[in-house]
Formats: structure tokens, C-alpha cells, sequence
């Protein structure tokens, strides 16, 4: 179960329908969010807001996250495989048995990160 403490969301999911290509975005203002177990498989969440959210266990592998601020967040046995993270805010990250195979790191900051 997903349970946000969000003051804004917008959603970006693109998928192709009968030939067409159906785009929406997401974007979250505010954090402190609880998306554990979630999925944001291959999402594009460049610059996105994700500070000291709980991401534990979610499935992030393939997704954008350039310039994301995910500072504090605790991503611990979250799935970053292929994930975009060039020049994200990682500082004091929770970084425990987190899938990084093939992870985009370039730029990012890590200070504090835990592993």
C-alpha cells in the first residue's frame, strides 16, 4: 500500500495505444512520501523531489532520476538497475542492498551516503 504525504502530484507515464503515444507527467513538490514497494519502472522523474522519502523496496530500475534531490531518502533493496542518477542529490542516501548494476552515477553527490 502507498501512502504519500504529498501536497502536489502530476504523474508522467508514456505508452504507445492503437498507434499513438500517450504521455503524462509526474512531479512531487513535497516529500517525506511513503512509496515503499512502489514501481517506477523506466519512469522519467528528472529533478523530482524525493527528499527523506522511503523508497524501500521500490523497483526504480531503468528510470530518470537526473538531478533528482533524493537526499536522506532511504532507498534500501530499491532496484536502480540502469537508472539514470547523473548529477542527483544523494547526500546522507540509505543505500543498503540497493540494486546499482549498470546505475548512471556521473556527477552525482553521495556525502554521507550509507551502503
Amino acid at each position: 500500500m502507498v501512502s504519500p504525504i504529498l501536497s502536489h502530484v502530476t504523474l508522467l507515464i508514456s505508452f504507445p495505444v492503437s498507434g499513438d503515444t500517450h504521455t503524462w507527467t509526474l512531479s512531487l513538490s513535497r516529500s517525506d512520501a511513503c512509496l515503499v514497494d512502489s514501481s517506477f519502472c523506466g519512469a522519467d522523474l528528472r529533478t523530482a523531489h524525493l527528499q527523506n522519502a522511503d523508497l524501500t523496496n521500490a523497483n526504480l530500475e531503468g528510470a530518470v532520476l537526473e538531478g533528482a534531490n533524493l537526499k536522506g531518502a532511504k532507498l534500501n533493496k530499491a532496484n536502480l538497475k540502469g537508472a539514470n542518477l547523473q548529477r542527483a542529490y544523494l547526500c546522507r542516501v540509505n543505500l543498503r542492498d540497493t540494486e546499482l548494476e549498470g546505475a548512471r552515477l556521473d556527477g552525482a553527490n553521495l556525502h554521507g551516503a550509507i551502503r
